[in-house]
């Protein structure tokens, strides 16, 4: 009766601080998930979706610490199977959700340009903000400098761009600025790279690659079918 009291007592405590030390690390985790993604320099491009991700993660820090500390109390008596048997239903329940997550992030967006869905004053705001990208495209945008132009978080200024035109920020400030780059290199004879620095094209390899998918030929072949 005693190692029974015991076993319940070690069982309880070990629950208790699996509940409070998940607790705080997902609090933790949860508040400081940005403040980490800057000091590691995660690109714009990819910042809300590795925001998500992380924070995904700091959610099941609970559940995730109940398991191994209850997988390691079963271990402790020999039972091994039924730690076994959890963590195969628990990867294949994840696949299943992985795979309904990427239908619902990247299949139910709107077409690109297409704002109809959207209430009025999201329509109105994101048309500002694509005004104000066509006036400034020449200059240094970053994602913080026009969040705060328009008394936006950025984190909420990607969700709401993206889920507006189906396409991050920079991926859409890249497209302006090599469509105002093609009209130059068809329609003048300076030299490509006064074109790029007067279009504000400062990442080559991205623009060389952009170009591509765009127009199907490198600058150079554009400029020699005129």
């Amino acid at each position: 009766a005693r190692n029974d009291r015991d076993a319940r007592r070690t069982v309880h405590t070990a629950m208790a601080m699996a509940l409070a030390g998940g607790a705080l690390l997902m609090v933790l985790g949860l508040s400081l998930s940005p403040m980490m993604l800057r000091w590691m320099n995660t690109p714009e491009e990819v910042m809300e979706a590795s925001l998500t991700y992380i924070r995904i993660y700091f959610i099941g820090m609970i559940p995730s610490l109940i398991y191994n500390i209850g997988a390691g109390l079963l271990r402790a008596i020999g039972d091994s199977r039924r730690p076994l048997y959890f963590l195969i239903a628990s990867c294949l329940i994840n696949i299943v959700l992985d795979i309904l997550f990427m239908l619902v992030r990247y299949f139910t967006y709107p077409l690109y340009g297409e704002t109809d869905g959207l209430p009025s004053e999201n329509r109105q705001r994101i048309q500002e903000i694509l005004d104000y990208i066509d006036s400034h495209y020449r200059e240094e945008i970053p994602l913080g400098r026009i969040a705060d132009h328009f008394a936006l978080t950025r984190e909420y200024f990607s969700r709401l761009f993206r889920r507006s035109l189906g396409m991050t920020f920079t991926k859409h400030l890249n497209r302006v600025r090599i469509s105002h780059f093609y009209h130059d290199l068809i329609s003048t004879d300076l030299p490509v790279m006064e074109l790029l620095e007067a279009n504000g094209i400062r990442n080559y390899k991205t623009f060389g690659k952009m170009f591509h998918e765009m127009y199907g030929y490198s600058p150079r072949e554009v400029r020699k079918m005129r």
